[in-house]
C-alpha cells in the first residue's frame, strides 16, 4: 500500500513489479539474491566438472567401462555418506561448507596436476569424485537455505532460488563449450575451482545475514549438521513399505526411474563418444548439450509444469517422462545415432527434473511426516543406489555376456518402461486414497511444494475437507494452502469466511489476501466492515494494493465514523505508508486512546486492538502501556492481547503487575508466553523480588515453564528450596511440565536430590503428627488440625513424586503415582513393586515404607530412625507447627491452643499476631480472647 499513499520513484516501481512477479518481500532481497548466486555458481562449476569428467572418461577408457563406474558409485556413495555423517556431526554448517569447498578446490588443482600422466585409474577416480561432489555440495546448499528461510518464506522463494540452479547449468554448459577450445579440457577444472572459490566467499556473506525468526535453529546461532543415530531399526523403515501399497508403488516408480536413466545415460554417452573422437570436441559437445538441457528444463519448469499439473492432473503428468523415454528408446532401436541419443537424453533430463519431480513430490504429500522422514531417506538413497548398481550389472551382462549393441539395449529399456507406465496409471488412485486418509488424520506434510496443490484431484479433496472440517481441521488445511496458488480455492475460502469461527475466518482472509486477483476487490471491500481487526486490516491492504484509486479508499476509511473501520485503516497507514503520512495519522490514534467521551470505551478498545497490528518500528506504543492501565477491564483485555501480539518488552512489567486481576489473568499469561525466552531475565527479577505480591510471584513459575529453554530451568530450580510452600509447588509443577515436553531437560541433580530428601523428611514428620496420640481428641479444632495434616500429607506425597519425575522417567513416575492412588489393591501393590525395582537403594529405603500401606508401623518408626524426629509433649508439637512455614497448619495449631487453653503457648500466640497472613493473625486474636489473655 505504500506506493498508493506517497510519491513513488522508479526504484520503488521496479521493486513492486519484482514483488508481484516472484513475491519477494521487504527484508528478503539480500539473502534471496545471495542464495540464488550461491546455487548458480555451484551448479555452473559442477556442470563444467561433469563435462570434463565425461569427456575424459569416454575418450580415454570408452563407454564399455561405464557399467563398472555406475556400480562403484552406487557402492561408494553410501560408504562416503556414512563417513561424512560421522565427521560432520555437531560441526557448524558454515564451517563444514567452507571446509568442503576447500577440499573440492584443492582436489581440482590436484586432478589438473596429475591428469597429464593419463593413468587409467585417475579417470575412474575423477568420475566417482565428481558424483560425490555434486551430491555433497548441493545438499549443503539446501541445508543452508533451510536455515536462512522460515517455512512461509521457503514456500515463496525456493522456486526463485532453484531457478539459480537451472541458470547455472545453462551458464556452465555455455562457458565450457566456449572456453575449452583455447584452454583445453583439463584446464576447465581450474575454471571450476574459481567458481567454488567464489561460492566460499558467498557463504561468508550469507553468514552475516540475519536469520528469519521462527526457524528451528535459535536466532543468531550457527546451525550444525547433527547426525544422531536413529532409534528406529530397519524394521521401522521397511514396515511402512510392506504395509502401504502407495509407498511400495512410489518406491518402485523411483527405482525404475533411476534404472532406466542409467541405461539411457550409457546409450547417450556411448553414441556421443563415437560421434566426437577428440576429448576437446567431446567436452565442447557435453557443455553445449548440458546448457541446452538446462535451458529446456528452465522453460518447461517455468511455463509448463504448473499448467500441466493443474490441467492434466497427477496421473498424466507422471506419464510424460516414461513416454518421452519410450519414444527416445524406440528411436535408438530403429535408427541409432546422435540425434536419437540426444532425443532420449533430453527426455530424461527435461521431464525428470521438472514435471516428473513435481509429480513425485506430490505422491509424498499424503505420507505422514514421521513415516516420510524415515522412508523418503531410504527411498532416495538405498533405492536409488540399488537401482543404479542394478543398472550397471544389467549393462555388464548386456554388453558382455549377451553382446548387445547400443541399439539393442533399448529393448531392455522398453520392457522396463512398459512396467513403469503401468505403475504410473494405478498410482493415481492410491494417491487420492492416501490423501483422503492423511487429511482425516491431519498428517499431510505442510513443507511439501505448493505447486502440486493445484493438481485437480488434490483441489477437489482439499476443498471438500475445508468446507466440512471442524475448526482444527479447517486451520490445518489453511496452513497447508498458505502461499499456494489460490485460484481454484477462492470460492471455498470465501464460503469459509462467511460461516467459520473467528480464527478460521481471519486465517482464510489472510490466505486470500496473499493472492493477486483484482476480481476480489468488491468482496474484500465488504470485508472491511467485518468485526475482526485482522480481517479488516488484510482486506484494506488488499484493496489498496489492487485498486486503481487506493488513496480515495484509504481516506474514506480513515474518516469513517465507525471506530472499527477507522482504526483498521490507521493500522494499514502506520505499517505501510511513508514517515510523513504516519506523522499525520498518529494524532488520530492518540485521540482514540485518550477519548473519555460518550463512546470513549468503544474507541479505546478499537485503539487497543489496532496497536496489536502496528509493527513496533511504526509507532512508539506508549499508548499501549497507557491502555494497559485503563479503568475499563474490556479495554485492558484487548490491550493485553495486543501486547502479546507485538511483543514489545516495555509492556512486560505492566503485564506482570496485571496478573493479580483474576478476570484477565488467562489473557495476561498467554501474552507473556508469546514473548518467548527474551523476557525470562525480567520474569526472574519479578520472581526474586520479595516486595512483589506473593499472589503474582506464585503465578510466574508456570509462565516461565511454558516459555521453556535451559535458561527457564536454571531460573526455576533456584526456587526448589523456597520457603513458601505454594511458590515451591508451582515451581516444581512448572519443571515437571517442562520435562514432560522435553525429556532431555534435567535440573541440577544434586539440588533435586537434596530437595527430595527434605520432602521425604517432611512426610515422615507429617505422618507422625497425624498419628500422634495428642490429637486423638474430638474437639472441632483438633478434628480440623487432623484433617489439615492429612491433606498436607497427601499433597506432600504428590510433591515427592514430582521431584522423582525430575530424576527418573517422568512417564514411569507418573504411572506409578496413579497406581498408588488407585482403589484396586493389586494395582497399588504393583506400583510399589515397580518403584522398589526402579529406585536406587539410597532412596527406596526412605520411600518404600511410606508408600507401602501394609507397613504403617514401619513407616512410623522411620521418622525417628532416619531423621531423628521426636517431640516430648503436645505443647512442643503445636509450637513446631506455629513456627512452621505453612499458613494453614499454623492457623489450625493456633486454634487448638485456644481451644485447649494451653497457657504455656501464650507467647507463641502473641507472636502469631504479627504474622503476615490475615487468617493467622485473626485466629490468634480469637484464641487469646478465648483464653482471657488479651492485653495481659
Amino acid at each position: 500500500m505504500r506506493e498508493l499513499v506517497q510519491p513513488v520513484g522508479w526504484p520503488v516501481k521496479i521493486t513492486r513489479r519484482l514483488e508481484k512477479l516472484v513475491d519477494i518481500r521487504g527484508g528478503e532481497y539480500r539473502k534471496t539474491a545471495l542464495m540464488f548466486l550461491y546455487l548458480f555458481l555451484l551448479i555452473a562449476s559442477y556442470v563444467t566438472i561433469k563435462a570434463v569428467r565425461d569427456a575424459l572418461f569416454l575418450n580415454e577408457l570408452g563407454a564399455a567401462q561405464l557399467p563398472y563406474v555406475y556400480i562403484l558409485i552406487a557402492v561408494l556413495v553410501g560408504a562416503v555418506a556414512g563417513m561424512y555423517a560421522k565427521v560432520s556431526g555437531g560441526i557448524g554448517l558454515s564451517t563444514l561448507i567452507h571446509f568442503t569447498l576447500l577440499v573440492v578446490i584443492v582436489s581440482l588443482f590436484g586432478f589438473w596436476w596429475v591428469l597429464p600422466h593419463q593413468w587409467p585409474w585417475l579417470y575412474y577416480a575423477l568420475y566417482i569424485w565428481a558424483s560425490l561432489v555434486g551430491i555433497l555440495t548441493t545438499t549443503q546448499c539446501w541445508l543452508l537455505a533451510n536455515h536462512m528461510f522460515n517455512a512461509r518464506e521457503a514456500k515463496r522463494l525456493f522456486g526463485v532460488i532453484g531457478a539459480g540452479a537451472i541458470l547455472g547449468g545453462i551458464t556452465g554448459g555455455i562457458l565450457t563449450a566456449g572456453m575449452v577450445s583455447f584452454l583445453g579440457t583439463e584446464a576447465m577444472l581450474l575454471v571450476s575451482a574459481v567458481g567454488y572459490l567464489l561460492c566460499s566467499g558467498l557463504v561468508a556473506l550469507i553468514g552475516r545475514v540475519p536469520v528469519s525468526l521462527g526457524q528451528g535453529t535459535p536466532h543468531g546461532s550457527e546451525p550444525t549438521v547433527v547426525h544422531s543415530e536413529s532409534s528406529s531399526t530397519h524394521e521401522s523403515i521397511l514396515g511402512p513399505l510392506r504395509t502401504s501399497r502407495h509407498l511400495r508403488t512410489l518406491a518402485a516408480i523411483i527405482g525404475l526411474t533411476v534404472l532406466v536413466s542409467t541405461l539411457v545415460d550409457f546409450q547417450f554417452k556411448a553414441i556421443a563418444s563415437e560421434s566426437f573422437p577428440t576429448k576437446d570436441a567431446l567436452t565442447a559437445f557435453m557443455g553445449t548439450f548440458m546448457a541446452s538441457l538446462s535451458a529446456l528444463s528452465f522453460v518447461l519448469q517455468l511455463f509448463f509444469t504448473g499448467r500441466i499439473l493443474k490441467s492434466l492432473g497427477l496421473g498424466l503428468a507422471l506419464i510424460f517422462l516414461p513416454v518421452g523415454l519410450l519414444l527416445g528408446s524406440l528411436a535408438i532401436a530403429v535408427a541409432p545415432g546422435l540425434i536419437s541419443g540426444i532425443i532420449v537424453k533430453l527426455s530424461d533430463g527435461t521431464f525428470r527434473y521438472s514435471i516428473n519431480k513435481a509429480g513425485i513430490e506430490l505422491l509424498y504429500l499424503p505420507v505422514p511426516w514421521d513415516v516420510k522422514k524415515r522412508t523418503k531417506a531410504f527411498i532416495d538413497t538405498v533405492v536409488d543406489r540399488v537401482a543404479r548398481g542394478l543398472g550397471g550389472v544389467i549393462l555388464l551382462v548386456a554388453t558382455g555376456l549377451l553382446a548387445l549393441s547400443v541399439a539393442q539395449i533399448s529393448l531392455i529399456s522398453i520392457s522396463l518402461l512398459s512396467l513403469w507406465i503401468f505403475l504410473t496409471i494405478i498410482t493415481q488412485k492410491e494417491y487420492l486414497n492416501s490423501l483422503r486418509r492423511a487429511l482425516h488424520r491431519k498428517q499431510v506434510d505442510l513443507t511439501s511444494t505448493v505447486l502440486t496443490l493445484t493438481e485437480p484431484g488434490t483441489v477437489e479433496i482439499l476443498t471438500r475437507s475445508l468446507l466440512r472440517s471442524n475448526e482444527a481441521g479447517a486451520l490445518y488445511i489453511l496452513n497447508l494452502l498458505e502461499g499456494a496458488d489460490m485460484t481454484p480455492y477462492v470460492p471455498a475460502l470465501q464460503e469459509v469466511v462467511q460461516r467459520g469461527s473467528s480464527e478460521v475466518r481471519a486465517k482464510a482472509v489472510r490466505v486470500l489476501a496473499e493472492t493477486s486477483h483484482p476480481d476480489l476487490i468488491p468482496w474484500m471491500t465488504e470485508m472491511v466492515r467485518d468485526t475482526e481487526t485482522g480481517i479488516q486490516v488484510e482486506a484494506i491492504r488488499f484493496v489498496c494494493k489492487h485498486s486503481t484509486q487506493p488513496k480515495v479508499h484509504i481516506e474514506g476509511w480513515l474518516a469513517d465514523p465507525d471506530p472499527r473501520i477507522a482504526s483498521a485503516a490507521i493500522v494499514c497507514v502506520m505499517n505501510d505508508a511513508g514517515e510523513g503520512m504516519r506523522a499525520k495519522i498518529k494524532p488520530m490514534l492518540t485521540a482514540m486512546v485518550r477519548d473519555r467521551g460518550q463512546r470513549g470505551v468503544e474507541r479505546r478498545r478499537e485503539a487497543a486492538k489496532a496497536l496489536g497490528w502496528i509493527t513496533p518500528y511504526s509507532a512508539s506504543h506508549d499508548d499501549l502501556i497507557l491502555l494497559l492501565q485503563d479503568d475499563a477491564v474490556e479495554v485492558v483485555r484487548d490491550a493485553v492481547k495486543s501486547a502479546g501480539r507485538i511483543q514489545k518488552v516495555e509492556c512486560v512489567p505492566q503485564l506482570v503487575r496485571l496478573l493479580h486481576r483474576k478476570e484477565i489473568r488467562d489473557e495476561v499469561r498467554a501474552a507473556l508466553v508469546r514473548f518467548g525466552p527474551s523476557i525470562l531475565p525480567t520474569l526472574a527479577n519479578f520472581l526474586e523480588n520479595e516486595l512483589e505480591p506473593m499472589e503474582v510471584r506464585r503465578i510466574l513459575p508456570g509462565i516461565i515453564g511454558q516459555i521453556g529453554t535451559g535458561e527457564a530451568v536454571e531460573i526455576l530450580q533456584r526456587y526448589l528450596d523456597e520457603a513458601d510452600t505454594q511458590l515451591r509447588y508451582q515451581t516444581l509443577k512448572a519443571l515437571n511440565k517442562l520435562r514432560a515436553r522435553d525429556p532431555v531437560i534435567m535440573p541440577d541433580t544434586d539440588l533435586t536430590h537434596n530437595r527430595l530428601i527434605n520432602e521425604i523428611r517432611c512426610h515422615y514428620e507429617l505422618l507422625l503428627m497425624v498419628h500422634d496420640p495428642s490429637f486423638a481428641g474430638d474437639g472441632p479444632g483438633t478434628r480440623l488440625l487432623r484433617k489439615a495434616l492429612q491433606e498436607r500429607l497427601d499433597h506432600n506425597l504428590e510433591i515427592i513424586f514430582r521431584l522423582l519425575g525430575l530424576l527418573f522417567s517422568i512417564k514411569d513416575v507418573h504411572n506409578a503415582y496413579v497406581g498408588l492412588k488407585a482403589t484396586d489393591a493389586q494395582i497399588r501393590a504393583n506400583a510399589v513393586e515397580f518403584l522398589d525395582t526402579l529406585l536406587p537403594s539410597n532412596l527406596k529405603q526412605y520411600l518404600i515404607p511410606i508408600i507401602d500401606e501394609r507397613s504403617l508401623e514401619t513407616a512410623l518408626e522411620g521418622g525417628p530412625k532416619f531423621f531423628s524426629l521426636t517431640w516430648s509433649s503436645q505443647e512442643e508439637l503445636l509450637m513446631q507447627l506455629i513456627q512452621g512455614t505453612d499458613p494453614w497448619l499454623k492457623t489450625c495449631a493456633v486454634y487448638v491452643v485456644g481451644e485447649r487453653n494451653i497457657s504455656s503457648l501464650v507467647d507463641q500466640l502473641r507472636y502469631a499476631l504479627q504474622e503476615p497472613p490475615p487468617m493467622v493473625r485473626e485466629t490468634a486474636r480469637l484464641a487469646l480472647e478465648r483464653m482471657g489473655r488479651v492485653g495481659t
